[in-house]
């Protein structure tokens, strides 16, 4: 992540009207503010401006506490009245495009880091903080600019030199990213975030040692750096190594990790407790959902283990799922999950609470702890029929489903996402004995028909298909297949947890669920083959083996 800073002003209050109090209180503000004690600092500042209202130094601050803090509203409103007393303060300026970023307002940020600048064109924290912006705008030339410029200025500053190698790691030019996280730590080897930074892009690289040892250096410095300990979680499950991957999985939902588009998991709101491994024999604990379709429906496996310790579960899920769920765990009742998290009404019927992706913590410490439950989900059999009935009307025996796209976030689905056309090996071998079958969410129908009449190969497609409209329809649909063809995306854990042939084509930069070095799935064993990239971005031998793969 890009550092960013807020202003802080100690200036000497100067007015004429100056009271001693008020000096005290600056300066007592100043030296909380100088021990970490952020928190703190806006408290005293709030208490001091009932006093003194209009006092320049106490609502600059306030205003840098509050956004350091995350209160992004707080923080502009005192900046906004600061303004009105120094409209020509470049370091307020600074601060409000920085607000005014973080609420993604892009064109008044622009406006305000320009105006800094204007005023007082040697601040290199300003153009640090503007190059930032123009990053995240994917302005890359117009950044590069002012990141010179930052650096012209304050030529040993390591929070430039890692914000440039985080430019040049989005632009996927990764020497060049390690030669500046390298020049970071020079300066700074106690900088935790390069430590991570640095940390993240070897991972990348499947050079896993030494993307731990800055792992490792990071917490040493800071033992309670969150990014870190998820980052570390991620590379110890990455190599089975479950027992440490799991502990330090538990950091996903730390509130410091709230808003940064690493995880949205937020705890319920209930009185009763979070459930730490205790004897549950005959109690009654809340499992919550907390990620996506496909991440629920992999760690839903590890609910059999639950039920085996004597629990009652009551499992609060996206409502698409209910009546899947209901049906696949006799032993569970699965209710709509609150989109402000909220049970109230269990609390008095639950003794505990839970994350569903904390399960493998219990229940999922060596890689012999897979594989005990196979095809775990049942489908509505009428739907089933249906399906089977489509099906034999069609020309040939065999029934492939494909998916071709996919991801969270953009990230995702660059790496991971192809078309029909980049395919189309896949789809020509295919179709000379198979009918094809679309399982692509959303609707592709465009996309489908231009593909036929650029190839003649027909992909068969229903509008009662949609997963995100209809998941019992969808998975009975998946279970009338003989074979699943999916880049790594939901579908893919509703075919596994089915028992459906699958083959997944994974990117470089696998996901952790997909261990390294496998060509099978420890989460849905023998029913799914796994064809990785050898080279980042490079798919065409992952396509070519899936089509020599296919009879």
């Amino acid at each position: 992540m890009s550092k960013k800073k807020y202003a802080f002003s100690n200036a000497k209050h100067s007015s004429i009207n100056t009271r001693k109090s008020l000096v005290k209180l600056n300066a007592k503000i100043t030296q909380l503010y100088q021990k970490g004690k952020i928190q703190e600092s806006l408290i005293l500042s709030q208490q001091a401006l009932k006093q003194f209202p209009n006092d320049l130094t106490l609502l600059k601050n306030a205003g840098a506490f509050s956004g350091i803090l995350g209160q992004i509203e707080l923080a502009k409103q005192y900046t906004l009245k600061s303004l009105e007393i120094n409209p020509y303060d470049a370091n307020l300026h600074s601060n409000l495009a920085l607000i005014f970023q973080q609420k993604e307002q892009p064109n008044e940020a622009e406006r305000h880091y320009k105006e800094a600048l204007s005023i007082n064109s040697s601040n290199s924290q300003t153009y640090n903080n503007f190059a930032t912006f123009l990053t995240e705008q994917k302005r890359f030339n117009e950044a590069k600019k002012y990141y010179q410029k930052a650096l012209n200025i304050s030529p040993n500053n390591a929070t430039i030199y890692h914000n440039l190698a985080i430019f040049f790691q989005k632009q996927g030019q990764f020497n060049k990213s390690k030669e500046y996280y390298q020049k970071a730590l020079n300066i700074d080897p106690n900088y935790t975030e390069a430590h991570n930074g640095f940390g993240v892009l070897l991972q990348k690289e499947k050079k896993f040692d030494k993307a731990k040892e800055h792992y490792q250096m990071a917490l040493k410095v800071n033992p309670n750096y969150i990014e870190t300990k998820w980052n570390l979680s991620l590379l110890n499950l990455t190599l089975i190594k479950f027992g440490e991957g799991f502990e330090l999985y538990e950091s996903r939902y730390h509130p410091s990790k709230r808003g940064r588009g690493l995880m949205k998991t937020i705890s319920p709101n209930v009185s009763t407790p979070q459930y730490q491994g205790e004897n549950i024999r005959d109690k009654h604990i809340l499992v919550c959902l907390e990620q996506g379709i496909g991440d629920t429906v992999m760690f839903a496996s590890v609910l059999l283990e639950l039920v085996d310790s004597g629990a009652k579960i009551t499992l609060a899920c996206n409502t698409r799922l209910i009546d899947l769920f209901n049906r696949s765990f006799d032993f569970l009742t699965a209710i709509p999950k609150d989109k402000d998290n909220r049970y109230q009404d269990l609390d008095n019927k639950i003794d505990y609470w839970m994350f569903i992706g904390s399960l493998p913590k219990f229940y999922r410490n060596d890689i012999k702890d897979f594989g005990k439950h196979k095809h775990y989900l049942k489908v509505d059999n009428v739907l089933l029929h249906k399906w089977q009935d489509r099906f034999n009307n069609l020309e040939h025996n065999t029934n492939i489903g494909i998916s071709w796209a996919g991801g969270a976030t953009a990230e995702n689905k660059r790496d991971r996402s192809l078309t029909l056309e980049k395919i189309l090996p896949i789809l020509t071998k295919a179709s000379q004995s198979a009918n094809i079958i679309n399982l692509q969410y959303g609707d592709r129908q465009q996309e489908i028909n231009n593909f036929k009449r650029q190839t003649g190969i027909t992909i068969h497609d229903w509008e009662d298909a949609d997963p995100l409209k209809d998941l019992d329809n969808f998975t009975s649909q998946i279970k009338a297949l003989d074979l699943v063809i999916s880049i790594d995306n939901s579908t893919v854990h509703f075919a596994g947890a089915l028992g459906v042939k699958t083959y997944v084509m994974l990117p470089f930069n696998q996901d952790w669920r997909w261990a390294e070095d496998r060509d099978d799935s420890y989460w849905y064993p023998n029913v799914m083959q796994l064809f990785r990239q050898n080279e980042d971005g490079k798919w065409d031998d992952v396509i070519q083996n899936v089509a020599n793969t296919l009879e």
